[in-house]
């Protein structure tokens, strides 16, 4: 692959690495010559990369947000909730402390939003898939709940993954937590209880880092949320036949290694009663890329989206 290192305009002794991002020289995909300003992760449909560190630097600032969850599925009118967005957390990484040098591998893993539920569903079917992050590594969102047997209702939307940089053997450095799904939505439930951002938990799946699918009811009703990916995944909400849904799906955790300095972490968006796009947080960085860790619209009467919630980004300074 070239190189996607450039002059960072804002230091001049400094460069930058941002994956997957506008990549500002050209890049070669499977023999596919990639224009200025492609993304190069939705072009190659690779979000996973080894990254060596470079000769001479003692530090790497990175930026991370996560992906977010897609939206929740209705009944037969109303609206669903929509998914959560991702979190965004900063910090400067001293390679010393953590055991890195020139020369050594990090994993970087740019977390997939995850899709709609259906609508207006049965048959256990219909549950939004969650956003990929690793098959090797985990972080992955959970899937959203199906729609129960019987009836007619709103599956959940798929956890959103979260975005990670990683040592070779699995060692997390910074975790951006991946946005919850959407409830799914049935007739007397205005769009159940929203899902909770990346680095916001409700609860954990245990010590698992990929979210909870999200569960279903036994009968009539809609299904959960699958949790965001994370440090910690987020837990699935629970679902109650004919009554909604108790208790939002949870976003990822978040996480930054031990000794880094200049933290930031800030916890994604929750979703709403409502088929608008949740934003991500920290969006005015200039870093930031449109659309990008957005937790996705929520179905609304019989308009379901056509697009998955927002993939994650890594920036990389040194």
């Amino acid at each position: 692959m070239a190189s996607n290192m450039f002059k960072d305009k804002n230091a001049k002794s400094h460069q930058r690495f941002r994956l997957p991002g506008l990549i500002e020289s050209k890049a070669n995909c499977g023999g596919v010559s990639i224009p200025t300003n492609w993304d190069l992760g939705a072009a190659c449909g690779k979000f996973e990369y080894l990254w060596t560190i470079p000769n001479g630097i003692n530090w790497i600032k990175i930026k991370a947000w996560g992906a977010g969850g897609g939206g929740g599925g209705i009944d037969t009118s109303g609206y669903g909730c929509s998914g959560a967005s991702g979190a965004y957390v900063e910090a400067v990484i001293n390679l010393g402390l953590i055991n890195l040098s020139a020369g050594d591998k990090l994993v970087v893993l740019i977390g997939r939003g995850g899709s709609c539920g259906a609508s207006d569903s049965n048959s256990n079917s219909g549950g939004g898939a969650g956003g990929l992050g690793s098959s090797t590594y985990g972080y992955n969102g959970g899937l959203g709940g199906s729609a129960g047997p019987s009836g007619t209702s709103g599956a959940g939307g798929g956890g959103g993954a979260a975005t990670a940089i990683l040592k070779l053997d699995g060692t997390p450095i910074v975790v951006a937590g991946g946005g919850a799904g959407g409830n799914g939505q049935q007739v007397g439930d205005s769009g159940s209880t929203p899902a909770y951002g990346g680095g916001a938990q409700l609860s954990a799946n245990g010590t698992s880092k990929n979210g909870q699918a999200g569960q279903r009811p036994t009968n009539n009703g809609a299904g959960t949320g699958g949790g965001g990916g994370g440090f910690y995944g987020g837990a699935s909400g629970v679902a109650v036949d004919e009554s909604g849904q108790t208790n939002p799906s949870s976003g990822g955790n978040s996480y930054i290694i031990s000794g880094a300095s200049g933290v930031i972490s800030t916890t994604g968006n929750s979703g709403t009663y409502s088929w608008a796009i949740v934003s991500a947080p920290n969006n005015s960085d200039t870093n930031y890329l449109s659309g990008r860790a957005t937790g996705s619209s929520a179905s609304y009467a019989y308009w379901v989206p056509n697009f998955n919630a927002g993939n994650g980004i890594v920036t990389i300074f040194w």
